[in-house]
């Protein structure tokens, strides 16, 4: 936790949640990580795709929002516009961590975002021409087990 908040800091618009408190324990299990796309120069989005591009395996964090999710978007009280909630789904990020994950592997993390941030206009203009996969609309869908096993 320590050495992504450090050298993260060093990064304009990638802020680290910060987990020492005196008010609570934290396991740091989770690295959160909020992405000002204004000042960083990428979304939240586009800097996964660059991570997942470099096979670094970083989450966007409560994507879609927890009310939007079922079981509870399908109760009425829950059909709510939560503007706080919806804007931290699209800038939250979590990084890898766990105990596998070493300091190097730490410092590359850190160099990709760093690279994200000097190459942002070009990632950006990569990224309109060559939307990643999960922005693609599918008109089909593909058929599972039980849909192949139907057919037979």
């Amino acid at each position: 936790y320590l050495q992504y908040k450090t050298q993260l800091s060093k990064i304009p618009g990638i802020h680290v949640l910060d987990l020492q408190s005196e008010d609570f324990d934290c396991n740091y299990q989770y690295i959160v990580c909020h992405v000002d796309e204004a000042t960083f120069g990428l979304s939240r989005n586009e800097l996964v795709a660059v991570m997942e591009a470099e096979n670094i395996f970083a989450r966007r964090y409560f994507n879609p929002s927890v009310h939007k999710m079922a079981p509870y978007c399908s109760r009425a009280q829950h059909q709510q516009h939560l503007p706080v909630s919806e804007f931290l789904a699209t800038v939250c990020l979590v990084l890898p961590t766990g105990a596998s994950l070493s300091f190097g592997d730490i410092e590359n993390v850190v160099s990709v975002v760093r690279w994200a941030y000097e190459m942002k206009s070009e990632i950006r203009q990569h990224l309109q021409a060559h939307p990643p996969l999960e922005t693609l609309v599918i008109p089909f869908e593909y058929p599972t087990l039980s849909t192949r096993s139907q057919t037979k």
